[in-house]
């Protein structure tokens, strides 16, 4: 039997002056809410996260620590000139610095696109902003993910389309910003995320544009290697990060359909060969969306993601925020077998986006249902024992 627990929340609400966001001083030790809504997420080195959130038209990036707490927050809108600024992924890198990659609607009448790849430093400042979409002159340019190599350079995934066709694109780019290759590959893919494993071989996870079928592209030295059908069942869903094991293999984790009525969590491993070396589906009572996976401090595993009791939201690739939802946390040990699983969120539903441990706890944040306006949502940050318990 697994166990779950319900903890109940009640959060406040808070005001909302200009471009500077407050946080609600917390009822429950541990909870934090801030007055926005996030909207993607990735673990730092530090136990926290760097995020993207918005509030109302206004978007912005920003850094909470381990305990939840914001120490920073940028606006998002580096050129005025700009119809809508939007980030495309963005990863802690060396020294402690971020690398982000984003896209810009120029103008809202003919819908061009320019892509763009920034050097943020520790405190959230821009150092340099490269124009990625000048290297092709004509169509558009959208970008999927970007990460640093051991050797200090940046790759970036994406899509280019015009008129006639789309390409995916793999982009080699120094430390100083400069594009130094480009890739054309022979596959045609979206949502495409990043991984450089221990020897330097560089693992793309991307879905086909037209087939509801993942894979795995392996690259090494800029020569593809290997070419892997990922399809689990139904509509698989992969979270945008991948975990290296001790022998070379690649464990990537998400959610899907398994059967006609119920969508469970999912961990897969993939050997360094391409072989799947297994498949296995994490069933518990409701529908569970996964949208983070990492390596916990024991050497197991953390799913985090959102829990619905609504049986009409199987095959969502996310649920809808609802009163229905629920924000799960799960720990598989070493062996893959689900020691606990706690759900959190109150009265009023949640959704969980990312979670990030360190070894005095574990942090997860999403979003949950504004208690004052059931048709809007703030921020959470949960700060729990690394049993699951909220502090």
């Amino acid at each position: 039997m697994y166990k779950f627990r319900w903890i109940l929340l009640l959060f406040a609400t808070t005001a909302f002056w200009a471009c500077t966001k407050t946080e609600d001083k917390p009822t429950v030790t541990g909870v934090h809410v801030f007055n926005e809504v996030l909207d993607a997420a990735h673990p730092t080195s530090d136990g926290g996260f760097i995020y993207s959130s918005h509030q109302g038209n206004l978007h912005f990036i920003s850094k909470l620590d381990k305990n939840g707490q914001r120490e920073w927050s940028r606006m998002l809108q580096p050129f005025q000139q700009d119809y809508n600024f939007e980030l495309a992924s963005f990863r802690q890198v060396s020294n402690g610095e971020y690398l982000v990659s984003a896209t810009a609607i120029v103008d809202n009448i003919y819908n061009r696109i320019r892509a763009y790849l920034i050097r943020m430093d520790a405190g959230g400042n821009f150092l340099w902003v490269k124009q990625i979409d000048s290297l092709w002159t004509a169509g558009s340019l959208t970008l999927d993910d970007a990460i640093q190599g051991k050797n200090g350079k940046y790759y970036v995934s994406g899509i280019k389309k015009d008129l006639h066709n789309s390409n995916s694109f793999l982009i080699t780019v120094d430390i100083p910003g400069n594009t130094i290759r480009k890739d054309i590959t022979n596959y045609n893919y979206t949502n495409s995320f990043l991984y450089e494993a221990k020897d330097t071989s560089l693992w793309i996870c991307g879905k086909y544009t037209t087939q509801p079928l993942n894979f795995l592209l392996k690259y090494y030295h800029g020569a593809e290697q290997g070419f892997y059908i990922l399809n689990v069942l139904g509509k698989d869903r992969f979270v945008p990060d991948m975990l290296e094991e001790q022998d070379g293999g690649i464990c990537i984790g998400g959610n899907s359909d398994f059967t006609a009525s119920k969508t469970d969590f999912f961990i897969q491993k993939v050997s360094s060969s391409g072989s799947i070396e297994f498949t296995e589906a994490k069933t518990q009572t409701n529908n569970n969306y996964c949208s983070s996976v990492i390596r916990s401090v024991d050497g197991g595993y953390l799913f985090a993601g959102t829990s619905s009791g609504d049986s009409t939201a199987n095959g969502e690739t996310v649920p809808t925020l609802s009163v229905n939802t629920k924000m799960i946390l799960m720990k598989l040990d070493a062996g893959r077998n689900i020691k606990w699983s706690y759900v959190y969120g109150g009265n009023y539903g949640s959704e969980g986006i990312a979670v990030s441990q360190t070894n005095d706890g574990i942090l997860i944040i999403g979003n949950q249902v504004n208690p004052g306006n059931l048709n809007s949502a703030n921020m959470i940050a949960i700060k729990t024992k690394n049993n699951g318990q909220v502090y």
